[in-house]
């Protein structure tokens, strides 16, 4: 599985931008002549006309959405699926993931949440990444205090031998100073170990601060 043409995107939490970051490789890596997909494993407040599919379709046209779990409830997958009567399978989740990073195009695999949100009422987020074992990218926000859950999400990722990318944040808070908000990706790295890979502007606000990541450097030499 790791020499698959797949990513992995997760982060800290939900609303950090995993989807934005989805929709910007896939828009990159397309415009770059590459066959590109996306596959989310589950999505919780899915409804028709607002969705993840929909955002990377928005910014990346040419993207081949592989179809995912789809829930009403805005929750963690567990319990979203049980408001439904219904319990998710792990090991179906995870058959379709590898069929889909195992495709002939360049498989983009979002994740819901945080690591450890419950998928089923044994297994977490954390486990599908680390039985999935494809190069992953972690995305957190850059807001006073986002040191100590990156650096966690990073040091438990390594803890499951996951190949680790790096991480990425997806924007600047302005609830601190942003001299202090400059240091913390520093501080995250030496912590970690772990590659800082730059910031993802805001793809909705034509003024928004550019974007640093150069992915087709720093996927190609990975995948």
């Amino acid at each position: 599985m790791s020499n698959s043409q797949a990513i992995f995107v997760t982060g800290t939490n939900t609303g950090v931008g995993k989807t934005m970051l989805s929709a910007y490789l896939a828009r990159v890596f397309s415009e770059a002549g590459w066959p590109v997909s996306y596959h989310k494993p589950i999505e919780t407040g899915w409804t028709a006309h607002a969705n993840d599919p929909l955002t990377v379709l928005a910014y990346a046209p040419a993207t081949v959405i592989i179809s995912g779990q789809r829930l009403k409830l805005p929750a963690a997958p567990a319990q979203a699926a049980l408001s439904e009567g219904i319990e998710l399978d792990f090991e179906d989740l995870l058959s379709k993931a590898k069929a889909a990073s195992l495709s002939e195009s360049l498989n983009i695999i979002e994740g819901a949440g945080g690591l450890l949100v419950p998928l089923t009422k044994s297994y977490c987020l954390i486990d599908l990444i680390e039985a999935l074992n494809i190069p992953t990218v972690l995305v957190s926000s850059n807001e006073l205090g986002c040191i100590n859950h990156t650096a966690l999400s990073l040091l438990a990722l390594k803890a499951r031998q996951v190949p680790v990318l790096g991480f990425l944040f997806s924007a600047k808070s302005n609830s601190a100073e942003s001299a202090v908000l400059e240091t913390n990706a520093g501080w995250i790295e030496r912590l970690t170990g772990s590659i800082y890979l730059g910031e993802l502007g805001d793809l909705s606000k034509k003024d928004a601060p550019e974007t640093t990541i150069e992915p087709l450097t720093w996927f190609k030499e990975k995948i």
